[in-house]
């Protein structure tokens, strides 16, 4: 049997919307900000070619965030207007040209037809064929050694189902060599050419040469694994020529966003100035016997001809054979699942996270600040401690308060989650004077962190013997507790995190001088330690928050395997 993720025969998602001629309608993004929705065929083809709708998020003003990345792979031709756009577009076309196309199209058939000759049995063609096809196509355009392509593909994955931050930056590491290999050995591949690339003196930068590989890499692939899932499911119905193809198989609801830059009219409607467009692609493919699926003007898809040799190229040969669920004379049975972690995936992906951490100066606060900073669905951070951290960064906001019982100062508005990990030792102290800087310094966050959002996900750094009863012997244990529980009836997605052993990663310290020198004497045996289940470590613990604040758990309470587990 052949597995294909797609919709039943004759299903299709189009734009919600208030009637049935509606082309332009108000919706609401996963950020709770507003965007404008155009759907008619006529007003989406002239939006992707007006010049007053900008694609950088600097033009913003209605509260979009979106998803980011780091500075490095976002300066790439998707959110760029010109002129900055129109230099890089007119450098790297001379790289994307008909002689590259030509060279690859011998390379994706053979390549095709031995992932078709490896179909036996019971196969998903999604993970089998509609998945390797581009990364191996798009690893060959770009000069990936073949022992590498198999870390771009489990990479790529790992981007499109979960929204891996560690993806990310091991796909730039990665970039950064293979670059500089390149730049000293250069070879017919698309990098090379691109470093060649030049309009007189100019020549692309760096982090230009690195946000373009990467624009090629994931645009490439997402767009390249969804549009022959889709051919494969549209033949199914008939033979279809290239451009009907083109237009019924699209892989994108709606272009990148866009920012007028002064009040506009679309669709008889006004649109204000910095507002979120969305262009929508599908809806208005579905209106017409012509497609945008490339896009229209100046931001035509500059690696549309390829694509469309590629598609024209498996409509041909490749596609009917799937389709009539036969490949060679092996005949395969056809039936259709949507994989559930590519829907989760991409929901959770899509979603930005804004952040408030508390303690960030402390050891546990400052490595879950790393993992904030590092991972790129995080677009807003705001750091609440009694010191400042001497930190800089364009997502990372502090506020010092020296007495953190009174933050009435602090502005709640808008966050999503919140990372608790303020915490003192108890030595020495009396249950009131604990209980003041434990549980009435966590509350004074919680309550109206509660009354700006309710259903915020609140995060809080207890400990391993915490009491749930708060009768038990030890005192902190109980305060831990009451702390908690007062968490968990206030929080509908409140979670505790009861590490035990933590190991600071990344240049995170204990603030305690005996537990610094116990740190120093024993990371020798730190690997030894991390295969422990009661061991868990700084980064761990920002990794899991953020799991956990993505998509949740069902554990309420996280010990260090659980912290160590969730993903």
């Amino acid at each position: 049997m052949a597995v294909l993720g797609g919709f039943a025969r004759g299903e299709h998602v189009s734009p919600g919307r208030e009637t049935d001629k509606a082309g332009f309608l108000k919706t609401t993004l996963p950020d709770g900000s507003t965007a404008w929705l155009v759907t008619g065929f006529d007003d989406v083809r002239a939006g992707l070619a007006d010049p007053r709708l900008s694609l950088s998020r600097a033009n913003s003003t209605g509260g979009y965030s979106g998803f980011t990345l780091p500075p490095a792979l976002d300066r790439n031709l998707l959110n760029l207007d010109p002129p900055d756009h129109t230099r890089l577009r007119k450098l790297v076309s001379g790289a994307f040209n008909g002689r590259q196309v030509a060279g690859m199209r011998d390379k994706i058939q053979a390549t095709a037809e031995r992932l078709l000759d490896g179909l036996t049995g019971t196969v998903d063609l999604l993970a089998e064929y509609a998945a390797p096809l581009p990364i191996i196509t798009i690893s060959d355009l770009l000069g990936v050694p073949a022992d590498h392509v198999g870390d771009f593909r489990d990479w790529t994955d790992a981007l499109m189902t979960q929204g891996s931050r560690d993806a990310v930056v091991s796909m730039y590491q990665f970039m950064v060599t293979l670059i500089a290999a390149k730049r000293a050995e250069p070879a017919d591949d698309l990098i090379s050419a691109m470093i060649e690339a030049r309009d007189g003196d100019d020549r692309l930068s760096e982090d230009e040469l690195l946000s373009l590989a990467f624009l090629v890499l994931w645009a490439g692939y997402e767009n390249s694994v969804h549009l022959l899932a889709n051919s494969i499911l549209r033949r199914l119905d008939g033979p279809v020529d290239t451009e009907e193809l083109l237009r019924v198989a699209n892989p994108n609801l709606h272009a990148i966003r866009r920012f007028p830059l002064e009040d506009i009219e679309i669709g008889g409607e006004i649109v204000p100035k910095g507002q979120t467009v969305l262009l929508g692609i599908q809806a208005a493919n579905e209106s017409s016997t012509q497609h945008l699926t490339f896009g229209a003007g100046i931001h035509y898809c500059v690696g549309a001809p390829l694509a469309r040799a590629r598609t024209r190229d498996r409509d041909r040969d490749l596609v009917p054979q799937v389709s009539r669920g036969q490949v060679g004379d092996r005949q395969l049975d056809v039936a259709r699942v949507v994989p559930e972690s590519w829907a989760a995936g991409v929901a959770g992906y899509a979603h930005a996270v804004k952040v408030i951490v508390y303690g960030a100066s402390g050891m546990v606060g400052y490595g879950v600040l790393r993992e904030c900073l590092l991972d790129p669905s995080v677009t807003d951070v705001l750091a609440v401690g009694r010191r400042p951290l001497g930190q800089q960064h364009e997502k990372l906001t502090e506020v010092v308060l020296p007495d953190l019982a009174d933050q009435s100062t602090v502005d709640f508005t808008g966050y999503d989650a919140c990372f608790f990990c303020l915490g003192v030792s108890s030595a020495g102290m009396s249950e009131d004077a604990y209980r003041r800087v434990t549980y009435d310094m966590t509350m004074a966050a919680a309550n109206p962190l509660h009354e700006a959002n309710a259903d915020a996900t609140f995060i809080y750094v207890s400990g391993q013997g915490t009491d749930s009863t708060e009768q038990g012997r030890a005192m902190w244990a109980r305060v831990k507790g009451k702390t908690e529980n007062d968490l968990l009836k206030l929080f509908p997605k409140a979670y505790m995190f009861r590490p035990g052993v933590i190991l600071p990663m990344h240049g995170a310290k204990s603030s305690t001088t005996a537990y610094r020198i116990a740190y120093t004497a024993f990371r020798p045996l730190f690997p030894l330690f991390r295969r422990m289940k009661s061991v868990t470590s700084t980064e761990q613990i920002g990794l899991g928050m953020l799991a956990v604040a993505k998509h949740g758990t069902d554990k309420k309470i996280l010990y260090p395997q659980d912290i160590n587990a969730v993903r």
